[in-house]
């Protein structure tokens, strides 16, 4: 049984029982191969009240800047994250994580999406 296969099964495991949010979207982002500074990022704005600049998250993490950067434009291109203007010493952009339950949302209709596009290619053969 391959990887994939085994994720799946503790994820529906998980279900069956009482669900934690957290919990629950770190197995999701286990399973569609999230890369790990894409989950840090995310439950670092998640677990934070404020929304955080990118020099906020630097020093949280040890990822570099570029880095940050880089992952926070794939998190809000998914739009588990939003991009508010805020001003600082100047003005700039910061980041905050939407709820686990609306990325749930999310994945699961780009999974819908993904199968319709399967099923339109495969009668198209």
């Amino acid at each position: 049984m391959g990887k994939g296969n085994d994720m799946l099964g503790q994820l529906e495991e998980e279900m069956r029982g009482e669900v934690d949010p957290e919990k629950m979207l770190r197995l999701l982002f286990k399973l569609i191969n999230f890369k790990k500074a894409n989950t840090d990022i995310y439950f670092l704005l998640h677990g934070n009240e404020k929304p955080m600049t990118v020099n906020d998250i630097c020093k949280e993490l040890t990822y570099s800047e570029r880095t940050i950067r880089t992952y926070l434009g794939v998190l809000a291109d998914k739009k588990y994250v939003q991009k508010v203007p805020t001003i600082r010493d100047r003005p700039c952009f910061a980041y905050n994580a939407i709820k686990p339950a609306e990325v749930w949302g999310l994945m699961l209709e780009e999974m819908r999406s993904i199968k319709r596009e399967a099923i339109r290619s495969f009668s198209n053969v």
